[in-house]
């Protein structure tokens, strides 16, 4: 039996396909990064993982590792491009090199990282290798205080963005961590923000926030003035609702948005 399609059946179909094809490949694309023969890894449904690993962040490093934040653990894995563990760094705790659920991860001036340390408030650089380099922040609300950093960005003159899920703002610090200006209150308005958990920069330096709460992503400009804002619809997997708590810019200027699951009565997954 032959079924013949109008042409504007098969437009909506091509453009079905093509949606599905562009949702799925960052995924494929993490999964073949991510995959390897490791003898003390074991093998999801889906990803090879260190053993209790919950990913938050990863970032692509200039000479083609991958750094992965993994708040189960609390550790920082270190990976080659075909997923084999180089190293991890880091341990529970509030000392130096220690976490309490890491979320995101940057890149900044000499090749050092900048972790946002969620649970004890604060942000930690490291050298490349994993050394300790200095924290800075402290549980409130003040300038250069935090209340649950999430997100960070590193822009191309080395100012460093942070999110806070609790204080709903954005602060600015300089490369070594000195505090520069901060915008955002509670709210829906524009400008306003409401639980914002990842952040990304494009290539001229605008932000991007992804407000769980609000459920959209709001743009401004680096000096905090609002630009414009997008709402994301939620989306069912299985019997939960997710809702968006991550955002990366691609270098093509793709916008990849990823969710997490709804708090009310559901397991959050970050």
């Amino acid at each position: 039996m032959i079924t013949l399609f109008t042409n504007f059946e098969m437009k909506n179909i091509l453009l079905y396909y093509m949606k599905i094809f562009i949702t799925a490949l960052p995924l494929l694309v993490l999964v073949h990064a991510q995959r390897g023969p490791q003898d003390n890894w074991y093998i999801t449904d889906r990803v090879a993982m260190p053993s209790g690993c919950s990913p938050h962040d990863l970032l692509v490093t200039p000479d083609g590792k991958i750094l992965l934040t993994d708040t189960g653990n609390d550790k920082i894995h270190e990976l080659q491009a075909d997923g084999s563990l180089i190293r991890s760094f880091g341990s529970r705790g509030s000392g130096n090199v220690q976490f309490n659920d890491p979320g995101e991860i940057a890149m900044g001036p000499s090749n050092r990282i900048y972790v946002t340390d969620t649970t004890n408030h604060r942000v930690q650089i490291l050298e490349r290798d994993g050394t300790f380099v200095k924290a800075f922040g402290s549980n409130g609300n003040g300038d250069g205080q935090f209340n649950k950093p999430r997100g960070i960005a590193i822009s191309s003159d080395n100012e460093v963005f942070v999110s806070e899920d609790g204080n709903h703002r954005i602060q600015v610090f300089d490369s070594n961590g000195n505090f520069l200006r901060k915008w955002g209150t509670e709210g829906n308005l524009d400008g306003q923000l409401n639980r914002p958990l990842s952040i990304d920069l494009d290539e001229a330096d605008e932000l991007y926030v992804a407000e769980y709460a609000n459920n959209r992503v709001s743009i401004f400009l680096k000096d905090g003035s609002f630009k414009r804002k997008f709402a994301t619809s939620k989306q069912k997997y299985s019997d939960v609702m997710s809702q968006v708590s991550h955002i990366t810019i691609s270098s093509t200027g793709l916008i990849l948005t990823g969710g997490e699951h709804s708090e009310s009565g559901f397991h959050q997954n970050a």
